[in-house]
Protein backbone atom coordinates (compact mmCIF):
# COMPACT_ATOMS: atom_id res chain seq x y z
CA UNK A 1 0.00 0.00 0.00
CA UNK A 2 1.33 3.40 -0.95
CA UNK A 3 2.45 5.89 1.68
CA UNK A 4 2.86 9.35 0.17
CA UNK A 5 5.27 12.15 0.96
CA UNK A 6 4.30 15.60 -0.28
CA UNK A 7 7.20 17.32 -2.02
CA UNK A 8 5.12 20.27 -3.23
CA UNK A 9 1.51 21.35 -2.85
CA UNK A 10 -0.27 24.57 -3.68
CA UNK A 11 -4.03 24.47 -4.30
CA UNK A 12 -3.92 27.03 -7.10
CA UNK A 13 -1.03 25.30 -8.93
CA UNK A 14 -0.76 21.57 -8.29
CA UNK A 15 1.26 19.01 -6.39
CA UNK A 16 4.17 16.59 -6.50
CA UNK A 17 4.09 13.54 -4.25
CA UNK A 18 6.31 10.49 -3.88
CA UNK A 19 5.37 7.04 -2.65
CA UNK A 20 7.77 5.94 0.07
CA UNK A 21 7.03 2.28 -0.70
CA UNK A 22 7.37 2.02 -4.49
CA UNK A 23 9.38 5.24 -5.08
CA UNK A 24 7.00 6.45 -7.81
CA UNK A 25 6.25 10.14 -8.24
CA UNK A 26 2.93 11.72 -9.10
CA UNK A 27 2.63 15.21 -10.57
CA UNK A 28 -0.76 16.89 -10.63
CA UNK A 29 -0.94 20.05 -12.72
CA UNK A 30 -4.01 21.61 -14.30
CA UNK A 31 -6.34 18.76 -15.24
CA UNK A 32 -3.54 16.18 -15.69
CA UNK A 33 -2.00 13.70 -13.25
CA UNK A 34 1.18 11.95 -14.42
CA UNK A 35 3.00 9.10 -12.64
CA UNK A 36 6.76 8.73 -13.00
CA UNK A 37 9.58 6.42 -12.03
CA UNK A 38 12.45 8.39 -10.43
CA UNK A 39 14.54 8.52 -13.62
CA UNK A 40 11.57 9.68 -15.72
CA UNK A 41 10.69 12.32 -13.12
CA UNK A 42 14.23 13.73 -13.21
CA UNK A 43 14.24 13.75 -17.03
CA UNK A 44 10.86 15.50 -17.09
CA UNK A 45 12.11 18.17 -14.64
CA UNK A 46 15.18 18.72 -16.82
CA UNK A 47 13.11 18.91 -20.01
CA UNK A 48 10.75 21.50 -18.53
CA UNK A 49 13.72 23.56 -17.29
CA UNK A 50 15.45 23.34 -20.69
CA UNK A 51 12.32 24.49 -22.51
CA UNK A 52 11.83 27.33 -20.02
CA UNK A 53 15.44 28.51 -20.37
CA UNK A 54 15.39 28.35 -24.17
CA UNK A 55 11.97 29.91 -24.62
CA UNK A 56 11.65 33.43 -25.94
CA UNK A 57 9.11 35.61 -24.10
CA UNK A 58 5.88 36.30 -25.94
CA UNK A 59 3.72 39.39 -25.97
CA UNK A 60 0.90 37.32 -24.49
CA UNK A 61 2.10 35.08 -21.62
CA UNK A 62 -1.37 33.43 -21.52
CA UNK A 63 -1.27 32.19 -25.13
CA UNK A 64 -0.73 28.40 -25.27
CA UNK A 65 2.21 27.82 -27.63
CA UNK A 66 4.46 25.20 -26.01
CA UNK A 67 4.28 21.43 -26.24
CA UNK A 68 5.95 19.68 -23.30
CA UNK A 69 6.67 15.97 -23.91
CA UNK A 70 6.06 13.47 -21.12
CA UNK A 71 7.30 9.89 -20.70
CA UNK A 72 3.70 8.73 -21.27
CA UNK A 73 3.32 7.70 -24.90
CA UNK A 74 1.06 10.08 -26.78
CA UNK A 75 0.72 12.58 -23.92
CA UNK A 76 2.10 16.10 -24.16
CA UNK A 77 1.26 19.17 -22.12
CA UNK A 78 0.13 22.22 -24.12
CA UNK A 79 1.08 25.24 -22.01
CA UNK A 80 1.33 28.99 -22.07
CA UNK A 81 4.49 30.81 -21.02
CA UNK A 82 2.91 31.58 -17.63
CA UNK A 83 1.95 27.92 -17.13
CA UNK A 84 5.43 26.76 -18.14
CA UNK A 85 7.02 29.06 -15.54
CA UNK A 86 4.52 27.86 -12.94
CA UNK A 87 5.14 24.17 -13.71
CA UNK A 88 8.90 24.71 -13.67
CA UNK A 89 8.72 26.46 -10.28
CA UNK A 90 6.62 23.60 -8.90
CA UNK A 91 9.05 20.93 -10.17
CA UNK A 92 12.13 22.84 -8.96
CA UNK A 93 10.60 23.19 -5.49
CA UNK A 94 9.83 19.46 -5.36
CA UNK A 95 13.34 18.61 -6.60
CA UNK A 96 14.90 20.86 -3.96
CA UNK A 97 12.81 19.18 -1.26
CA UNK A 98 13.89 15.74 -2.51
CA UNK A 99 17.59 16.68 -2.61
CA UNK A 100 17.41 18.24 0.87
CA UNK A 101 15.95 15.02 2.22
CA UNK A 102 18.69 12.97 0.55
CA UNK A 103 21.37 15.20 2.09
CA UNK A 104 19.83 14.84 5.54
CA UNK A 105 19.86 11.05 5.17
CA UNK A 106 23.57 11.16 4.30
CA UNK A 107 24.36 13.08 7.49
CA UNK A 108 22.21 10.77 9.61
CA UNK A 109 23.99 7.65 8.36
Amino acid sequence: MCQYQTLYHKDSVGYVIRCLQCERFQVGYGSVIISFELQDFMLFCKKVLDIRQNHYPLNDPYLKTMMIPTPCEGLQLFLSQRELYELNEMLESADTELKSEQLLKLFQS
